[in-house]
């Protein structure tokens, strides 16, 4: 029996059967071929625009519209193309065209008209182009922005603490760079976050120099390397700077009492010279950083210095020895209870014994001569040798406020001459090898003369004070000071553990991986670890991406944001052994891919809404200072973070516009359909990953702060609002008895919001935000209450005073409606104070409207 042959009715049927199941690309191959057989077809030319508008190819869309519009006799279909075709305009950001469009207007129903008319009105309002110029502005803008939820202590407490212990490694070894430079010089660009002791930094001078070395004649000219190291501890960009300038300087003299003059002498030079790099042609830093480190300096040359890092001072003031339990030194349990006896009221700590016998026989004696008297007569005569011969080692003592503010404790004391041989693992083999007797000064000399040797051409080293996606953000939108000739883009980024920290997967995508440079041989990528809280995933990588992404595998992770892992380090191969939780605790390194096939739209739309929910609404979880830290699961995300995550999508992975802005204006009307649900558990099971029957869900709540954000990022977002938004003004409110019991908080919990409440709601019923919201889909919500997770949090006196921004006819309603503010705890979702008690709640009325 012979085939039929295909109709072009057909054809725009099953067409239409494809659009309906979200088979996009499908479709619009249906309503092509029933073009080619029926070119009159104009219904199946409609549905083709249609169907490339859900692909994302508005430009070809509104080819297809034109054409549907010329063939089109129906005066009201006519209309309703035009519609359409201003719409897609207005994606594309053709503003006047759609504003053209839009007065060729041809329907007779003058509401609809009316109400399109405003939303493309509201949208011509600010222009068809934004000058580079008011873009910088609205950059510098939004990325003041707190990204992370405010602290419970204010600043200047804020700050997280990268686990120093990960063995030092170079981003690219010697033969990786030799790799890079056979096309041509080798540009290099590696940027290290919470940089601590800078040791991925020598390591990686160290391949530099090595690799200089290896090629000798060979090498191309004009290398250009850049490394730029970021810490937002000030005192710590301070030690580097100090170093990388000893380093500079060379010292070659072997007479300690001129070392120290030279270093002081140093100093002071580096307190007046000009500029910005201190005196180093191959250092950069901008004018704020510059300044900070000045003052640094100034106080270590004063008096003051001197006087608090020596070993009477340690004894009087540091750890007494009546009360131990402020800094546990865990000696005793080692088997070194003498150690810990003469450390409690000497503050001297053994060295190694062959450093003592080398370089300190008289104390070698005294230890001898003492170990058979009395306890007492023993630290006497510790105590006085410590005090004439010893100085305080300022390095043990760089963390004293994290033990003794948070009763943290020592687990072990590390040997110097380990700790050099590990800075030394993975280098090159063209080493001196000292002769005779290896002391811990030739290693390090050795160590440093090669890093000293790395700077001496080609090179720039940068130093920032700041938060690293802070700085991240600032040279992805060119908004950063003293960086002209620096590099935008780059071969490594190394985050350390500070992922732990803000939201793990989610913030590396948005404000990491944008910055490498395009996918090359070798690959750029992001090196990160897990080390705060690895026992809770026990299936390890897929764990992670559960809970920070809502994304069950990598392949989901991979097609939806791009991110792809190129493999851990070999000491992770070697492991693979081990538990899948121990494995994440090994550096792992990230890249990003290239979009190539678009993801499925109800699936996208329904992850993207969850990931709505678990920003604005954090899970409960416990995060109280007795629980084991292994254990503790942070979500310290602002609705910022979904923001940045819509224009991410758009930007980066190219997802349609308008998938992204239909979801957001569902949202501002405060009411969404939707088959996803707010994770109710962390770590997130893969169970809630799953669609479950749609349902209506009421977003009232956290309409005020999507308003805000989008208000604020309005001229530089991708693409276009329809939704009204009106100015915002900035507003400042004090809580004056806010009590909190510090002795129980971790140094790391950004778990704050502002809570707004109307004056029908009781205390307990605060207490339920979060279980009520989920019952009833927040439907019992609705005018009751407003979240609001991105604001400011600052002590002033004795008063907490929070900032934010938020329409001013919000405000104004509140204050008419008697309404309250609050500060709730998202950790435990309970208010900040006791009911009843001043300072819980303020009026609103209160709030002050600053300039």
């Amino acid at each position: 029996m012979a085939a039929t042959n295909p109709t072009a009715t057909g054809l725009r049927q099953a067409g239409n059967a494809f659009y309906k199941e979200s088979k996009f690309t499908h479709a619009a191959r249906k309503y092509e071929k029933a073009l080619m057989i029926d070119p009159a077809d104009n219904a199946s030319r409609r549905n083709l625009s249609a169907a490339q508008y859900e692909l994302g190819k508005y430009s070809q869309a509104i080819d297809v519209i034109d054409e549907a519009h010329r063939k089109e006799k129906d005066v009201n279909k006519r209309s309703a193309l035009l519609i359409r075709k201003a719409k897609f305009l207005i994606h594309l950001g053709r503003v006047k065209e759609a504003k053209e469009t839009l007065n060729r207007y041809e329907g007779t129903d003058g509401e609809f008209w009316g109400k399109d008319e405003g939303v493309c009105q509201m949208r011509l309002l600010m222009g068809e182009a934004i000058k580079d110029e008011d873009r910088k502005s609205t950059f510098k803008q939004v990325t003041r922005l707190p990204l992370l939820r405010q602290n419970l202590i204010p600043d200047p407490y804020i700050e997280y603490f990268t686990r120093g212990h990960d063995e030092s490694t170079a981003a690219f070894n010697m033969e990786r760079l030799i790799s890079l430079s056979e096309t041509g010089p080798l540009e290099l660009a590696v940027f290290y976050a919470g940089i601590g002791d800078a040791r991925h930094v020598y390591q990686q001078l160290n391949h530099i120099r090595a690799y200089r070395k290896a090629l000798g004649d060979k090498r191309k000219p004009r290398d250009n390397c850049v490394l730029t190291l970021l810490d937002h501890k000030s005192h710590v960009i301070a030690r580097n700077i100090t170093v990388f300038r000893a380093l500079h300087d060379a010292m070659d003299t072997e007479d300690e009492k001129e070392k120290e003059d030279r270093f002081t002498e140093m100093l002071k030079g580096m307190l007046i010279v000009n500029g910005e790099g201190f005196g180093v042609p191959w250092l950069r830093c901008d004018f704020k950083t510059a300044e900070t480190i000045r003052d640094i300096y100034r106080y270590w040359i004063t008096d003051e210095f001197r006087h608090r890092f020596d070993v009477t001072h340690a004894q009087n003031h540091l750890i007494h020895r009546d009360n131990p339990e402020i800094c546990e030194v865990q000696f005793p349990d080692m088997g070194l209870k003498d150690e810990w006896e003469q450390a409690c009221v000497s503050r001297l700590v053994y060295p190694p014994l062959k450093i003592i016998k080398d370089h300190e026989p008289a104390l070698l004696n005294l230890i001898k001569s003492n170990k058979e008297k009395a306890r007492g007569v023993r630290e006497i005569a510790f105590q006085k040798y410590a005090k004439k011969h010893w100085r305080t080692n300022v390095t043990l003592l760089q963390e004293r406020e994290w033990y003794l503010e948070y009763g943290r404790q020592w687990a072990f004391s590390e040997d110097p001459l380990n700790l050099i041989r590990d800075l030394l693992i993975g280098n090159p083999s063209n080493y001196r090898t000292p002769e005779g007797r290896i002391h811990m000064i030739d290693l390090a000399l050795e160590f440093f003369n090669a890093c000293a040797e790395a700077l001496v051409e080609d090179i720039v080293v940068e130093f920032k004070i700041d938060d690293v996606y802070h700085q991240l953000d600032c040279i992805r939108y060119g908004i950063t000071e003293s960086r002209d000739g620096l590099p935008t883009k780059y071969n490594a980024i190394f985050l350390s553990n500070i992922p732990d920290y803000t939201g793990d997967h989610l913030s590396m995508v948005l404000h990491a991986l944008p910055l490498l440079k395009p996918t090359s041989s070798p690959e750029s990528f992001v090196q990160s670890n897990i080390l705060a809280n690895p026992a809770n995933f026990t299936t390890g990588l897929k764990g992670t991406l559960a809970e920070y992404l809502l994304l069950p595998n990598m392949a989901y992770a991979t097609n939806t944001l791009g991110l792809t892992m190129l493999g851990p380090s070999s000491s992770t191969q070697a492991m693979m052994n081990l538990p899948p939780f121990l494995i994440l605790t090994e550096p792992h390194q990230w890249g990003i891919s290239v979009p190539k096939t678009l993801i499925f739209k109800p699936g996208f739309t329904r992850w993207l809404t969850q990931m709505f929910f678990k920003l604005a609404l954090p899970v409960p979880r416990d995060l109280d200072a007795e629980h084991n830290n292994l254990y503790r699961m942070h979500q310290p995300q602002t609705l910022h973070q979904f923001v940045r995550l819509c224009i991410y999508l758009v930007e980066e992975r190219n997802i349609p516009k308008h998938w992204v802005v239909n979801l957001l204006e569902a949202i501002l009307t405060g009411k969404v359909s939707t088959s996803a649900t707010p994770p109710i558990q962390t770590p997130v099971p893969f169970e809630a990953l799953k669609p479950t029957p749609s349902k209506t869900w009421y977003m009232d709540m956290f309409v005020p702060e999507l308003q805000m954000l989008l208000a604020y990022y309005q001229p530089v977002l991708p693409f276009h609002i329809l939704t009204t938004l009106t100015p915002l003004r900035k507003y400042e409110i004090s809580f004056p008895k806010i009590w909190m019991d510090v002795t129980r908080i971790p140094p790391i919990i950004n778990v704050l919001a502002l809570m707004f409440v109307n004056p029908e709601v009781e205390a307990i019923e605060m207490e339920q935000v979060f279980e009520d919201f989920i019952a009833y889909r927040g439907e019992h919500m609705q005018g009751l209450m407003v979240l609001m997770s991105t604001f400011e949090w600052h002590q002033r006196g004795k008063n907490f005073v929070a900032t934010w921004l938020m329409e001013s006819d919000s405000v104004e309603e509140m204050k008419i409606g008697d309404w309250k503010v609050g500060v709730m705890r998202t950790d435990s979702w309970v208010p900040i104070g006791q009911p009843g008690e001043e300072g819980m709640l303020v009026d609103v009325k209160r709030a002050v409207e600053l300039e």
